[in-house]
């Protein structure tokens, strides 16, 4: 997984630099993230880091850092 176009694909989605994203900022607190932003936030993940996140564990991910390691996680596991 290619840890630095994940990062710049949650910072596209945010609009922030990112080297401004923060691992423990929360999507809906920090950057005003709803839940049909969120998927998109997933989706360009998704396509960033070649994976595919189950739904039940997306919808779970409230910060930078736990939508990084879901998409660890998934690469993972196609290992």
């Amino acid at each position: 997984m290619n840890e630095t176009a994940v990062i710049a694909a949650i910072a596209a989605e945010v609009e922030v630099a990112p080297e401004a994203l923060r691992l423990d900022a929360r999507f809906a607190e920090d950057y005003n993230v709803d839940s049909l932003d969120l998927v998109r936030l997933v989706m360009a993940v998704e396509a960033a880091a070649n994976v595919k996140i189950a739904d039940k564990e997306a919808v779970q991910a409230r910060t930078v850092g736990s939508l990084i390691e879901l998409a660890r996680r998934a690469a993972a596991g196609k290992a």
